[in-house]
Formats: C-alpha cells, structure tokens, sequence
C-alpha cells in the first residue's frame, strides 16, 4: 500500500494462513475489498525489526473492524497441541475495543468458525455473541462480510459470484500481470491483483 489506509476503513483479518485455508483466506481479503474497505493482516508487514505481536499490534490498533476465524482451533498433527493464535488475537483486539481510549472504543468485529457452537467448548467467556458460520465454504464467508459491511452497491450473493469470476481468472492473471505462478503469489501481489481488478471490472 503506498499510504497508509484511515481506520475506519480498515479491517484487521485474523485468519490461519495455512495452505489448507488459503481459499477461505483469499476470499476474506476479496470480499472486504469488494466492500470498499481496506483489508489488513500481519502478512503484509516485512519490517524485520518487529516481533511478530508487534506488528500484529500495531495493525490491531490501525483498524476499527476485525474478522477472527475460529475455525482453525484445532490439535496440530505433530505437536498434539491445539492453534490458538486466532482467539489469541480476538482477545487482544476486544482488549484493544474494552480498555484503549479515543477511537479504539469504536471497534467492532465479525467471528468467523465453522460450526456456529463449536466456540462455546472452547472460549466459553464469549458465549452469547453472535458468532457466524462460514461452513469452511468461500460463499459462507463472503456472504457473512457482505452482510456485516453492508456495501450499497453490492449484494453479498454479486461479491460472491465476482469473487469466482476472479478466481477463475487468476492463474491467467498472474503468468500475464506478474509473472508468477499463482502457487508462488505472496499476500501483497494477490492484494494487488484484487484492487486492479476491482477497479477494471465493472459491477
């Protein structure tokens, strides 16, 4: 990003990054941009420097909307302990919401897991908010982000049915535009793409 995006329009994505969740992944990034808003997440910051909770810091307190999935708590095959750097990550961003002043008191935030009570055995301490389902699907998760940014141009089920349209054209899209496999496409050239071709597309 050659500038900094405004806080109110920005949405910290706390999401796995595992190969497994890259389509779950890449849908959250298209559909926020998709909405008019300016998706963030720690995979965008290079600066060496930082810690990895440094910079996951500094972008919580940059975004005013948050998307935590859920959906990824589960034992790892070769420790036998289970991932907890999403929920990790939600609290710090509802501590940010609770206990920082001025515009952090503003925040807001969609939680994402796979089945709607699953979350309630694992960090019962939130029980009772309302908790989306995305099923594991790309529908279920942009059609969730439709309906919470709510764009006037847009239905959820048309960023849907763009969001296809685009991953269709992807692999032809990176060995024309960036001369890369799309296997091989980082965080920040697959940004790239989306806001190009959002803004080449017509609605």
């Amino acid at each position: 990003m050659s500038s900094m995006p405004p806080y109110g329009k920005s949405v910290f994505i706390n999401a796995p990054f595992d190969l497994s969740c890259e389509d779950l992944f890449r849908a959250m990034v298209f559909a926020v941009a998709a909405c008019d808003y300016n998706p963030r997440c720690a995979l965008e910051n290079e600066d060496s420097s930082k810690t990895r909770i440094q910079k996951i810091e500094d972008l919580i307190s940059r975004c005013r909307r948050g998307i935590h999935d859920l959906s990824f708590m589960e034992l790892d095959a070769a420790s036998g302990l289970p991932r907890f750097n999403m929920p990790f990550e939600l609290g710090l961003f509802h501590g940010a919401k609770q206990f920082g002043g001025g515009k952090q008191k503003r925040k807001c935030y969609l939680v994402f897991d796979s089945d709607k009570h699953r979350y309630q055995k694992a960090i019962s301490d939130i029980a009772g908010q309302d908790i989306s389902c995305h099923g594991g699907t790309e529908e279920g998760v942009i059609t969730a982000i439709g309906k919470w940014l709510k764009p006037k141009s847009l239905s959820p089920h048309a960023i849907y049915e763009r969001y296809c349209l685009l991953k269709r054209g992807l692999p032809f899209l990176c060995e024309t535009e960036l001369r890369v496999h799309e296997a091989r496409l980082t965080y920040g050239e697959y940004l790239s793409i989306v806001y190009w071709w959002l803004k080449k597309t017509p609605q």
